[in-house]
């Protein structure tokens, strides 16, 4: 974020993925406003510059997304009680774990990052 400049363009999917909730959405939009930066999201198609309809706009989506987090944390909260008391078992069983991981089968290239970056 300090880094960019004047006239330059933020490209992200939507604005509930600048930050976790609507103050701190319209925190980093205000200071883009401020500093004249355009923030442009891919899936809704917006174009926000520094312009009232554009603070308008931020205000209405980031509300919207963070009425939107909060409904589905609130289902999934309601549905993992429900099957708790429905007697469902919810995780990995104790004591297991996965047998593959992210870094299986790269043990070679890992050793060799090890070898050329000490």
């Amino acid at each position: 974020m300090k880094k960019m400049k004047q006239n330059d363009i933020l490209i992200c999917s939507e604005l509930s993925r600048l930050a976790r909730n609507l103050l701190m959405i319209m925190a980093i939009l205000n200071e883009y406003m401020n500093r004249d930066i355009q923030v442009w999201t891919i899936k809704d198609n917006y174009r926000l510059g520094s312009d009232i309809n554009s603070k308008v706009l931020a205000f209405a989506f980031g509300l919207s997304a963070e009425i939107e987090r909060n409904l589905i944390s609130q289902r999934t909260k309601e549905s993992l009680a429900r099957k708790r008391a429905e007697g469902v078992v919810l995780g990995r069983p104790k004591g297991s774990k996965s047998k593959v991981r992210k870094l299986t089968s790269k043990e070679a290239e890992i050793k060799t990052l090890f070898c050329c970056n000490s």
